[in-house]
């Protein structure tokens, strides 16, 4: 991916600025998350069993706060957007307390790259958010292999990632709320609700 973050050609990843919701559509969000989130995929490689502790809530497209999320992300990519993109599927993730860490993956199918590369976002709502990632392992041909690298995403912020980089959701021992979107470009389908295990 060419791109004017050093950090995203090298290692897959970086943080961006500027990414801030009303803490009214926070609170609101947030309240329908609690109302409405059902668990998703959180096992790994130690522990072969879900702890439905990973709870997930598709925000609708005609919710308020996503034009604004998308220009506030965008913005802050910049030249580093791919051609084409869009930023959707956004959803709140919600963490229990002692949520177990997921298993390593990949968002796209590694075996499906094309010039044009998707991305990942995980934006912060609170203190404490963080992904477990393994860098350069965006690069085709590489293994991720070791030990993760947990990222701290402060609030307001947003951790933009290749779509081939090997991460998994961090393991939480306080609740936390965030949100993530799928940076998807014409030429690479995504499967809905694939994971691609690594």
């Amino acid at each position: 991916i060419t791109s004017h973050f050093p950090a995203m050609e090298r290692d897959g990843y970086t943080v961006v600025a500027g990414i801030s919701l009303a803490k009214s559509d926070v609170v609101r969000l947030g309240r329908l998350a609690n109302d409405h989130a059902t668990p998703i995929f959180n096992y790994n490689g130690t522990t072969r069993y879900n702890d439905g502790r990973r709870l997930q809530w598709a925000i609708p497209e005609t919710d308020v706060a996503l034009p604004m999320l998308r220009r506030q992300l965008q913005a802050a990519v910049g030249s580093s957007w791919p051609a084409g993109a869009t930023a959707r599927d956004w959803v709140v993730l919600r963490s229990a307390p002692r949520c177990q860490a997921q298993h390593r993956h990949r968002d796209y199918d590694d075996a499906e790259r094309r010039a044009r590369v998707p991305m990942g976002a995980v934006v912060a709502l609170q203190p404490g958010t963080k992904l477990d990632v393994w860098p350069g392992s965006h690069a085709p041909g590489v293994e991720p292999s070791g030990p993760p690298t947990s990222v701290a995403i402060p609030v307001g912020s947003a951790l933009v990632f290749n779509g081939y980089l090997a991460h998994r959701g961090s393991a939480y021992t306080a609740a936390n709320t965030r949100l993530h979107a799928y940076i998807d470009v014409p030429e690479v389908e995504r499967r809905p609700d694939a994971t691609h295990l690594c």
